[in-house]
């Protein structure tokens, strides 16, 4: 079964920590969290107080978390790509710049017009 690149659990869980601070989430939401909290901290060593452990999601919250993934796997290709745009700009913009340098140091000649006597 060959899937599509998606984003990790611990960036889904990042993403929906500051989104459960600015709103209320929807029941389904809240189990999305409370499951992706207990995958990523089981993983980490933590143990997991058993009212809010959560270790299996219904389909449809299977598909929002599998959708939110994507959606930010996405977002970080995206973000990538503009990232090494800016940069190659920014190459261009300091190779241009070294040349400018380079040809304002070319040393001025003087000619001896004869009016210095």
């Amino acid at each position: 079964d060959k899937r599509e690149p998606t984003g990790t659990d611990s960036e889904a869980l990042a993403y929906l920590f500051p989104a459960s601070l600015s709103f209320p989430l929807s029941r389904d939401w809240t189990q999305i969290y409370l499951y992706l909290g207990a995958k990523v901290c089981g993983a980490n060593g933590k143990t997991i107080p058993d009212d809010i452990n959560v270790k299996t999601l219904d389909k449809e919250q299977d598909m929002d978390l599998r959708r939110l993934k994507v959606w930010i796997y996405e977002k970080r290709r995206q973000h990538r790509g503009q990232k090494a745009k800016d940069i190659r700009k920014e190459r261009l913009a300091e190779e241009k710049e070294k040349e400018l340098e380079k040809a304002s140091e070319v040393v001025q000649h003087t000619f001896d017009l004869g009016l210095d006597t």
